[in-house]
Formats: structure tokens, C-alpha cells, sequence
């Protein structure tokens, strides 16, 4: 399959044209907010809301935070008011939320991802039980973080 590099605003533009038909699709995955469980280089697969479980705590989730501004990070909260349900977002290796954002925003939900042969689920017990461990661990996040990066930078030298 050739590969397109998109524009922000064609990828946005493309995106919600195939959500809105039902329609899931792939992409590469750029940068490391959400490491380790997508990596930069990734093929992340979308799938339309309407195909989706109720978005919650854990969900992973594509939204757009501003035009031509879309993520792939994770619902840390989910509250409703007056009615209205809002999503705190956050990616995995980020230390603060993206803030809150309204269930419009979402443009679909991360089910899979593609890490060179192997595909993983993200809706699978295991992946929630991972995701779930990594929520509760956040106030340990930093530490984890500064020494994943630190063994990181340590293998890289080694090799």
C-alpha cells in the first residue's frame, strides 16, 4: 500500500470523512506522548464511535483539540454536567492532562495498534488491566518515565 504524507488539515479533513461513513482506518503513529503503549512509528487503527464501547476511563481515544490538531491520547476522566459528558485527556508519557474536551471532539477510539508483525488490542483484558495499572500509577509516572528514558540511553550506548 503506498504510503501519503497529509497535511494537518487533509488528515483531519480524511479522517472524519471515513469515520463519518463508518469506515475505520490506520495511520503512523508520530511522537512519544503516548509511549509505551504506541510508539512513534506505529500503526494505529481507528474505529468509528458508532463501532466502539462507551467511551471511559482507559478509552484511547483520537480527538481534536484545536483545527488541524488531532491526538491519540487517553480518557483519565469522564464526568457529565448539566447533561454534558466531558473527557479529560491525557497522553501516557505527557505529566500533565490536555484538558477537558467535549464527547464532539472525539473523532473515534483506538482499538489496535500495529507494532511491526504484531498486532495488539487495546480493548483487551489484558491491555485494560495494563492501562489501568498505568492510571493508578500516575503519581509514580515521572519517576518511571526518567528511568525508562535513562535505560533507554544506556542500551543505546551499549549497541
Amino acid at each position: 500500500m503506498p504510503e501519503r504524507l497529509l497535511e494537518p488539515a487533509d488528515f483531519e479533513a480524511l479522517a472524519e470523512e471515513l469515520l463519518n461513513h463508518g469506515s475505520s482506518f490506520r495511520f503512523q503513529a508520530s511522537g512519544m506522548s503516548m509511549r509505551p503503549f504506541i510508539l512513534h512509528g506505529d500503526l494505529v487503527v481507528i474505529t468509528p464511535l458508532s463501532g466502539a464501547p462507551p467511551l471511559k476511563r482507559g478509552t484511547v481515544v483520537l480527538c481534536r483539540l484545536a483545527p488541524n490538531f488531532l491526538v491519540v491520547h487517553r480518557v483519565i476522566r469522564v464526568k457529565v454536567e448539566r447533561g454534558e459528558t466531558r473527557l479529560l485527556i491525557q497522553g501516557d508519557a505527557i505529566l500533565h492532562p490536555d484538558g477537558w474536551i467535549a464527547v464532539g471532539q472525539v473523532l473515534g477510539v483506538a482499538l489496535s495498534v500495529v507494532r511491526g508483525e504484531h498486532p495488539m488490542r487495546l480493548d483487551s483484558r489484558l491491555s485494560q488491566a495494563l492501562a489501568a495499572l498505568w492510571l493508578w500509577a500516575e503519581p509514580l509516572r515521572p519517576a518511571l518515565l526518567r528511568v525508562g528514558q535513562a535505560v533507554w540511553q544506556i542500551m543505546k550506548r551499549l549497541h
